[in-house]
């Protein structure tokens, strides 16, 4: 997972399956949660984190790196929701 990680780039996708396996390896998880994240909460998320944003209601089969990244960083214990965090 770590190479994983060091390779893609902001354009690359991940599919929900490698968003859940890295979460799932305790490297990659013990990382995450250094960062502040509560990696169990960001797997209850991952269907919130892969809705289609073209297609409400809908799961994308893949999102970029960014926006893995950004989700991981939004989900950190120190950041407090604001009116945007919900109605995105």
């Amino acid at each position: 997972t770590k190479l994983f990680l060091e390779s893609q780039g902001e354009s690359t996708n991940i599919t929900k399956a490698e968003f859940q396996r890295i979460l799932t390896d305790s490297e990659s998880a013990r990382a995450i949660h250094d960062l502040g994240v509560d990696v169990v909460g960001l797997l209850d998320s991952v269907d919130f984190i892969f809705q289609d944003s073209t297609s409400p209601g809908e799961i994308a089969e893949s999102i970029t790196f960014g926006s893995f990244m950004e989700a991981v960083l939004l989900l950190r214990g120190t950041n407090q929701a604001t009116v945007k965090n919900i109605v995105d």
